[in-house]
Formats: structure tokens, sequence, C-alpha cells
């Protein structure tokens, strides 16, 4: 037999298996380089957010006679720091679904003649107009008192209060101290912005502590 004929089938199989290896080699290349370029993935955890957060903010008043819980979105609230009273001016309702704690500023009391939706304060016995309405026994804790309800059927001016129009609904809480003075919360529904909130308030006024 020609040793050309014979060598041939030889040079094929090793030229097969060279391709072989290089193709292999190429292969192993590839991956390492992709591997090595390509940065290691993070595990992702996804957040959602607690819908069940306490968003309230626990607020004492200027002279620390009470503290209130001021429930999510409450305000924009002023608590005067030179007195027991804290005040939302406006007519707009608070957002209380708004994922955010109450909006609270202080300083020195001020006052004005702009609509006021809530306030709470202590005043000296008669020291206050009376309350308006048909009233009703509301208690905080051991404390004993009044909550009214005032609707206003035509355009009407009460002393203290402003004016108001019809459809508004004006709410007083009324509680007298040891000392003989008397707490007194107001919150005021406006026809122009009707969503009534009275509910959180009773809640509201619930939760005052007096120190």
């Amino acid at each position: 037999m020609n040793k050309t004929t014979t060598s041939r089938p030889i040079y094929k199989i090793a030229l097969l298996v060279a391709l072989f290896v290089l193709a292999g080699i190429v292969s192993w290349l590839t991956y390492r380089v992709n591997t090595l370029s390509t940065p290691p993935q993070k595990e992702m955890t996804q957040t959602t957010p607690d819908e069940n957060a306490d968003l309230s903010v626990r607020v004492t008043s200027g002279k620390k006679v009470f503290d209130v819980n001021l429930p999510e979105g409450w305000g924009p609230i002023h608590n005067a720091t030179d007195t027991d009273y804290l005040a939302i001016g406006g007519k707009e309702q608070p957002d209380i679904h708004s994922g955010k704690p109450p909006m609270i500023t202080s300083g020195p009391m001020y006052g004005g003649d702009s609509p006021v939706l809530f306030s709470m304060g202590v005043y000296k016995k008669n020291g206050v107009s009376p309350p308006e309405g048909e009233g009703r026994d509301f208690k905080i804790g051991d404390l004993k008192g009044k909550k009214y309800r005032l609707e206003y059927t035509t355009e009407d001016y009460t002393q203290g209060l402003g004016t108001h129009l019809k459809g508004d609904i004006h709410y007083d809480y009324e509680f007298t101290l040891k000392d003989k003075r008397v707490l007194r919360v107001w919150y005021s529904v406006y026809a122009s912005d009707p969503h009534n909130l009275v509910e959180t308030v009773d809640e509201l006024v619930r939760s005052i502590n007096i120190l």
C-alpha cells in the first residue's frame, strides 16, 4: 500500500480532532468572557407600602395642659407655643388617606377673620361663647362633656363662629376641667367641601389626655 494513501485518513482524523479541540477552547473562552463581563445579579425583593402603618403624631399643647393624637394627613395645623391652642384654617378638609403624617407648625398664636376648619383650646370659664345646637353626652375617659351639632339652613352669623352659609355644619365639644377652665374643640364642615370627617374628629377628641 502507498504510504501517501495510508497517511491521508490519519491526517484527516488528526485534523478533525484538532478542530473539535479548538471549537471547545473557543466555546470555553467565550463563556469565561461573558461570565467575567456580566456583573452578578442581586436578588431583587419587592417592597410594598404598609397600608396599616400608624402615621398619627401625638402633640402636646403649648402650655402643656393636654396632649392629643393627630391623625394621618391632618392639617396643616398650627400649635401655638404661648397658649394651649391648635387650629386648622380655611375650609378645605384634610386628606386622612394621604399616606403622610399630619403637617404641624409651631409658633406664637395669631388671630384673624379667616375661616377656621378645626380648633381646640383651653379657656377660662365664660371666656368663650356658649355652645349652640343639639347636644349629647360625650366622654374622654372619665372626663364627661357634651358634643353639639348645628346645621345652618340659611346664611347666618354667630358670634365667635364667623359667617356660615346654608349647608354648613358646625360641631362643638365642651369639657370642664378640674381647675374650672373649659376645653373646647370646634370642627366645621363647609358646604364648599362637604366631606364630613366628624368620626375622625370624635376619635381625635377621645385621644386627648389632660396632663
